[in-house]
């Protein structure tokens, strides 16, 4: 079932105060929102290009201070958070029908639901309103926990379905983020903030949102607002950022005139990530995770005559082969740590950020976002853009990823990479830390850290009725992420899998032999060298005859390629994922009395220059020597952001590796 496609009213924290016609006992500025009276259904030009059109999605986040909760009165005003989501969605076929005539309502805690209302509008104008006796109740749904569901009955092709309810709820955090675009137009998209008058809000549009007005309410409240906002359809593109690209809305409060300062700053989250990560709740608890740090050091074994990154290396392989990591972990501090063999996220980077204190290395803690889900926004100081948390060691000018069993010292997952972030240079006074946040560029390294090589040497049989292989395929950086890691936690047979594929997806028929490797292992002195996996691989499909000729499908020995195709305009920028490079050697014997007639067709040079800089290169030349054929390819991606104006350019270099593995070489005999 996807979840994610229906109407999803996300009720958090525990059991639900739950009820169709309770109005809400609190005097805010929108008490009496209400839909409208209209009850014919809407017809837009969009109704044929999608399965649901969104003829209003609207959304009211009200902070409102009250004296009561879940029917009962509290001792204290407390500054709770309203919020009114209305949407009313037209259902243009059977697939839209199928995947909206539900609602799902997660039975979580801690919020009150008020003023549910729901009905269905068909073509014909008749109103099914929502019957409370429908709902059902579900345990665990699919491992989602409880949930209340409800049914539209009767809806039809052409249907709208329309609803709105208010939850109050408790919010500690007075910042927030709100997606707005979807894969289907929005017709009318509405958002409001409310506050009273001892606030103010900060608030940002982004990619090519209006932004928000001011909005007087009353006396006692003021706003933010943006009304009555068409949406076009979000259509993601290859080689971009993907949804970090959709328009959305960044919240923050910025001001509290009764405490008369700032309310959320990047010193003041510096401050929190300083202690959490460095400071100890009591001497006793300094001398058990010093001890604990000492005792880890003798179990990685010497560390003399090691520069700081070999030690970095030997110890990070040390942690994460004997440490699981749980993201649900409550233990945090290292002694605890260290005995349990299990930490979450943040306690890895209390745990790494000990060890270097110990050894005495510098470092700075680094948080950012990750860009594929928006990019971080050093302008607009919201904790929102404050997702992954790791490290960063100023003389070694290197990275480190506690958290991250994927990547070792010098490489972080790259989606944090290539954009800005907050970096907390800290020092210790005693047992307590001081910080000094700045928002500096991540950078992403260039092409010669992330590469994926082929060396490939082939014979063809006396009768060129066979193909065989010596391949070896060496990868390091972001490249060797993909099968290096697991190796060492796999079964045997299981390893073998694995090291096949990397040679099955040549040809479907491939025979790999004597598998071998090099530089396995994750840590130690194999750190900064490839990769390697070589194997003998028969690939017999890859050669066959056409009357006196002999065709042989040279270009899939470099597997298959991405390509790019686009009728529409570019709308985005380019993104890669990464700079990277690949280069292939091959190597054909040219059996006796046979020649090669086309050699020739292979020869590529395709470049994209940007500020008189190559950033995108796919190139192929040939040699003949010693009775043997050698081509020599070399594609590379030396720039992550590429104006979209390049793209036509930056097209042709990726469709020449793909136009590359349809290249046929042509052999006839002499």
């Amino acid at each position: 079932m996807r979840i994610s496609l229906h109407i999803t009213l996300m009720l958090i924290m525990g059991m639900i105060h739950f009820s169709s016609a309770k109005e809400i006992d609190d005097k805010i500025a929108h008490q009496n929102y209400r839909w409208d009276d209209t009850t014919s259904v809407t017809i837009s030009p969009y109704d044929s290009l999608y399965d649901v059109v969104f003829v209003k999605d609207y959304t009211v986040k009200e902070w409102h201070e009250s004296s009561t909760f879940k029917g009962e009165y509290l001792s204290f005003r407390t500054l709770f958070l309203f919020t009114t989501i209305h949407k009313r969605i037209k259902l243009n076929n059977d697939q839209g029908v199928n995947d909206y005539n539900k609602m799902y309502l997660p039975v979580l805690s801690n919020e009150e639901i008020f003023e549910i209302h729901a009905r269905a509008i068909n073509p014909d104008g008749t109103i099914i309103n929502f019957n409370e006796s429908s709902i059902k109740e579900i345990d665990d749904l699919e491992g989602y926990g409880p949930y209340k569901i409800f049914a539209f009955e009767g809806v039809q092709v052409g249907s709208e379905l329309e609803y709105y309810y208010t939850v109050k709820s408790v919010e500690n955090d007075k910042y927030g983020s709100l997606d707005v675009q979807r894969e289907v137009p929005i017709l009318d998209y509405g958002f409001q903030l409310i506050f009273p008058k001892a606030y103010t809000f900060d608030c940002k549009s982004y990619n090519g949102l209006d932004s928000l007005r001011a909005d007087s309410i009353s006396e006692t409240s003021h706003g933010l607002r943006l009304n009555g906002v068409f949406v076009e359809a979000f259509e993601s593109e290859f080689f971009s950022l993907g949804d970090a690209l959709k328009q959305r809305i960044e919240y923050k409060v910025a001001t509290d005139e009764l405490e008369g300062m700032e309310v959320y700053t990047w010193q003041k989250a510096a401050d929190w990530y300083a202690r959490t990560i460095y400071n100890s709740p009591d001497k006793a608890h300094v001398k058990l995770e010093k001890k604990a740090i000492r005792n880890l050091l003798k179990d990685v074994g010497p560390l003399e005559g090691l520069n700081d990154i070999e030690k970095i290396v030997k110890i990070e392989n040390y942690i994460k082969t004997e440490i699981e990591l749980d993201k649900y972990s409550k233990v945090f501090y290292a002694n605890d740590v260290l005995a349990k063999k299990v930490y979450s996220k943040t306690s890895s980077v209390r745990l790494f950020a000990h060890v270097l204190n110990q050894l005495g290395i510098e470092h700075e803690l680094v948080l950012t976002s990750n860009r594929y889900k928006k990019e971080f926004d050093g302008d607009l100081e919201s904790y929102t853009f404050l997702n992954h948390l790791f490290l960063y060691l100023p003389v070694e000018k290197v990275y480190l990823s506690p958290s991250s069993e994927l990547h070792r010292v010098g490489t972080v997952p790259y989606g944090l990479t290539n954009q800005n972030g907050l970096v907390v240079k800290t020092i210790m006074v005693g047992s307590y830390v001081s910080a000094f946040p700045d928002v500096k560029f991540i950078s992403s390294g260039d092409y010669a850290t992330n590469t994926d090589n082929l060396d490939i040497k082939v014979e063809l049989g006396s009768e060129l009725n066979e193909v065989i292989t010596q391949i070896t395929r060496s990868t390091k950086g972001h490249c060797a992420t993909g099968i290096r890691p697991y190796l060492p936690y796999v079964s045997e047979k299981q390893r073998e899998n694995l090291l096949k594929e990397f040679f099955l997806e040549i040809a479907l028929d491939s025979e790999v032999e004597n598998i071998t490797t090099k530089n396995e292992e994750m840590g130690g002195s194999q750190k900064d060298k490839p990769f390697i996996v070589s194997a003998t691989v028969k690939l017999n499909s890859l050669i066959e005859k056409a009357g006196e000729k002999h065709l042989f499908h040279l270009g899939d020995l470099i597997g298959p390629q991405s390509e790019l195709y686009q009728e529409k305009e570019r709308k985005f920028n380019i993104s890669n994922i990464y700079n990277r490079q690949y280069i292939r050697e091959i190597e054909l014997k040219i059996p006796k009395g046979y020649e090669v007639l086309n050699a020739q067709d292979f020869v590529v040079n395709d470049t994209l220059m940007v500020d008189s800089q190559v950033v995108a290169q796919f190139t192929c030349n040939y040699e003949v020597n010693g009775g043997s054929l050698y081509f020599v390819i070399n594609e590379y991606y030396d720039r992550i952001e590429i104006d979209k104006k390049h793209y036509p350019t930056y097209r042709k270099v990726i469709n020449s590796a793909a136009d590359f593995n349809k290249k046929v070489l042509i052999l006839t005999k002499e």
